[in-house]
């Protein structure tokens, strides 16, 4: 058998291995999306509630807990297990009011935007996050954080988890979604690609006095 013979044999020997390991790992990348439900106990009654697996998530939006859900799965969770959930929505007052919120949120803000000098705004961190949310929920509680794109959630859960909580969620793709990458496009940089609100799920502008925060 000449050479060039023994290389073509061998070039189309290497495709098909190739072809058939990215099948493979499509095949297990599939099967993986969500990791094993785990049961969790909301008032004597067992949850079992899928995660998405960790290696789903971007790693600024992994939490200590690797507890996660999208927004849509979230709602349908707590539309399916009703009172036995609460979601907290972490964003500012001003967030929570002016841009609307879902329905069924708490708001006790883990951050404050306040002024910067000599001009601009910045974030500063809520010292009674924690005791805020104590004031409504025990340690064994299931809890759905979610705030503008997953990222203030992140700060949140990591919060709690070292407070003793167990069972808190984060809402990756939180209220507003995350910003479309395609400069082609109008919508460019905007919030549009997922999230509560893109999803078309129940939010509002109306103002709960049992639900809004009061420090």
């Amino acid at each position: 058998m000449d050479t060039k013979r023994i290389k073509t044999k061998f070039a189309k020997g290497l495709k098909a291995a190739f072809f058939i390991g990215f099948i493979s790992f499509f095949i297990i990348l599939s099967g993986r999306a969500d990791t094993p439900c785990t049961p969790v106990s909301a008032h004597g009654e067992e949850l079992n509630i899928k995660s998405l697996d960790t290696f789903t998530v971007p790693r600024k939006k992994q939490t200590i807990l690797n507890l996660y859900l999208t927004a849509n799965k979230a709602y349908d969770i707590l539309k399916k297990h009703p009172g036995k959930i609460t979601m907290i929505d972490t964003r500012t007052q001003g967030e929570y009011i002016f841009v609307g919120h879902p329905a069924m949120a708490y708001n006790i803000p883990v951050e404050f935007l306040q002024s910067k000098k000599p001009f601009g705004y910045a974030m500063r961190r809520n010292k009674n996050f924690i005791s805020d949310v104590q004031k409504k929920l025990k340690k064994n509680d299931i809890i759905f954080v979610i705030c503008r794109s997953g990222n203030r959630s992140v700060t949140a859960v990591n919060l709690l988890a070292r407070a003793g909580f167990k069972k808190v969620y984060s809402v990756i793709d939180g209220v507003e979604g995350d910003k479309l990458r395609y400069p082609a496009s109008i919508d460019n940089g905007k919030r549009v690609v997922n999230g509560w609100k893109n999803f078309k799920l129940p939010w509002t502008y109306h103002l709960n006095s049992k639900l809004i925060y009061h420090p």
